[in-house]
C-alpha cells in the first residue's frame, strides 16, 4: 500500500533540515562500532524491542539524528508510531555524512547537507529520499530471499529491487544498491533495517 504525499509534508519538509544540523552533532564521536550496535543494544536479545515503536528505537539508538530530525519535521512521527506496520530502512548519520562528502566534498558536514536540502529548489527532492526509505508493511530478511530480483515500492512511489541470497540483503534503484548491515530490528509496529548508506531515488541520479 501507498501513502499519499500531502502539501502539508512538503510544506514542513525543508523546516526538517534546518534543524538537523542540531539534531546530528554527535558527528565526530567514535565510529569504531558497527552501524546500527547501538540500536541492537537497545533489543532485547531476541531481535524484539517489546513495546518500542520503531520510532522508539531509532530515537535511542542515538545514530540516526538526521533522518529522525526529517520525520519529526514532517509530521511523520505519529503516523509512523502507529499500528503500521511499517518498514524503515534506515541510513546512519554516518552513511548521511558520506552522501554530504560525495556530493559537496571531502570536508562537507551534515550542516552542510542541510544547508544543501533546504535549498527552494530541493524541497521535493528531500520529501522523495525521504518517503523512499519507508515500506509499508512488514518486510524481514528472512522474507526476501523469496523476493529476490523483484520490486518492492516505498511511501514515495521508489521502486527498490531486492537481491537476497540468505546472507546479506541490498535494494537498488537507478545504478545505485544499499546493503543491509544489521537487519530485523523489531518494534511494536514494524522493523528496522540499518543500511550503510542513503537511497537516492533513481529520478535524482
Amino acid at each position: 500500500m501507498r501513502m499519499n504525499r500531502t502539501k502539508k509534508f512538503a510544506a514542513v519538509v525543508a523546516v526538517a533540515a534546518l534543524g538537523f544540523g542540531m539534531a546530528a552533532c554527535g558527528d565526530d564521536d567514535d565510529t569504531s562500532s558497527t552501524p546500527g550496535d547501538a540500536i541492537e543494544d537497545i533489543t532485547d536479545g531476541d531481535g524484539t524491542a517489546g513495546d518500542l515503536t520503531i520510532v522508539d528505537l531509532a530515537i535511542d539508538a542515538g545514530e540516526f539524528t538526521f533522518l529522525i530530525a526529517a520525520l519529526e519535521a514532517a509530521g511523520l512521527v505519529d503516523a509512523l508510531s502507529g499500528e503500521g506496520p511499517f518498514t524503515v530502512l534506515a541510513p546512519t548519520d554516518e552513511a548521511f555524512l558520506a552522501i554530504a562528502q560525495e556530493l559537496i566534498g571531502p570536508e562537507a558536514t551534515l550542516d552542510d547537507l542541510a544547508a544543501l536540502l533546504t535549498l527552494p529548489e530541493n524541497e521535493e527532492l528531500l520529501q522523495l529520499v525521504l518517503l523512499s526509505h519507508v515500506i509499508s508493511g512488514s518486510v524481514l530478511a528472512a522474507d526476501t530471499e523469496a523476493l529476490d530480483g523483484q520490486e518492492v515500492e516505498t511511501l514515495s512511489g521508489e521502486m527498490l529491487t531486492i537481491s537476497s541470497d540468505g546472507f546479506t540483503v541490498s535494494f537498488t534503484t537507478g545504478g545505485r544498491t544499499v546493503t543491509v548491515l544489521n537487519a530485523d530490528i523489531v518494534g511494536s509496529n514494524g522493523v528496522i533495517h540499518v543500511l550503510d548508506s542513503v537511497i537516492i531515488p533513481a529520478s535524482a541520479q
